[in-house]
């Protein structure tokens, strides 16, 4: 057995320190997990942001192009008029129509402005039945997602490739460039561009209507 009788214990006399965090570092990692957590919100917004903005872009480009069809299929011209000087515009009688419906010629859709987007009939798309009239009021989709779009019509003479348009109707030619342009308008009157589609369209000897 040994002899402990020769060690002495040693106590430690002094303040008490309780573990863990003081208030001033409680308050800092406070700070930096607000920080953090607010880029983070603000990385989320940006995201989903941008995926509406891609999606309606896509569902701008799809109107766009369904009206670029539309005015591709009539007449270059009015009948009975020089092609390589026609007016750009609607006359009354085709201006009193229902929306484009009496739309017949490429240059009846100069300057077409519309919001929200609308149909041949000039009923609002969501809402129309294609046919001129309305859907029933269970079947018409919320007018609050596209009351905001601006749809607008350019059409102008032009070079063979388009690099040239004259949209104030002074030049003349066989050519025509038509661009449509389809915007979002914010509340503070800012447009955002959701699609621009242009095409060049030429008149020939041979159309006979």
């Amino acid at each position: 057995m040994s002899d402990c009788r020769g060690l002495r214990r040693v106590v430690v006399v002094g303040r008490w320190k309780p573990a863990g965090f003081s208030l001033v570092e409680a308050l800092v990692a406070l700070t930096l997990l607000a920080v953090a957590g607010a880029v983070m919100l603000q990385a989320t917004d940006a995201t989903v942001a941008t995926v509406d903005y891609q999606y309606e872009t896509v569902v701008a480009q799809g109107l766009a192009r369904q009206l670029m069809e539309e005015i591709c299929s009539r007449r270059f011209h009015e009948l009975g008029t020089d092609p390589y000087s026609v007016a750009p515009g609607p006359s009354n009688w085709e201006s009193e129509g229902e929306g484009r419906s009496r739309f017949d010629d490429v240059d009846d859709y100069a300057n077409y402005k519309t919001r929200p987007v609308l149909d041949l009939w000039g009923q609002p798309l969501g809402s129309e039945d294609g046919q001129g009239g309305l859907r029933a009021a269970a079947y018409r989709a919320p007018r609050t997602y596209l009351d905001r779009w601006r749809v607008r019509v350019r059409i102008g003479y032009t070079d063979a490739l388009g690099k040239t348009p004259d949209w104030s109707g002074s030049q003349q030619g066989p050519y025509r460039v038509i661009r449509i342009t389809i915007h979002r308008v914010e509340e503070d009157g800012r447009r955002i561009r959701l699609a621009r589609l242009e095409r060049v369209v030429a008149y020939t000897e041979m159309e006979q209507w």
